[in-house]
């Protein structure tokens, strides 16, 4: 069962929001730099991480991309 505590993490002018399971979302609180970049994945352990393995997706901040559905099953 999933916890109703803080759902945003803030890092100096970036955001990230989530939904669990289904809803991850990231923004700027100012103008945001090119280089964050997130990579969604099903690792659910900090030593399973591995940011060069080449099967990740990133993607980078883009206000004008539209809403982008990422189905579980294409995560690595």
């Amino acid at each position: 069962m999933f916890g109703w505590g803080n759902r945003v993490v803030e890092c100096g002018p970036f955001r990230l929001a989530w939904n669990y399971p289904t809803n991850v979302a990231f923004k700027f609180l100012t103008n945001p730099p090119k280089v964050y970049e997130l990579a969604p994945t099903k690792w659910q352990e900090i030593s399973e991480v591995n940011l060069r393995d080449l099967h990740l997706t990133w993607y980078a901040y883009d206000e004008k991309r539209e809403t982008r559905y990422v189905p579980i099953d294409d995560l690595w």
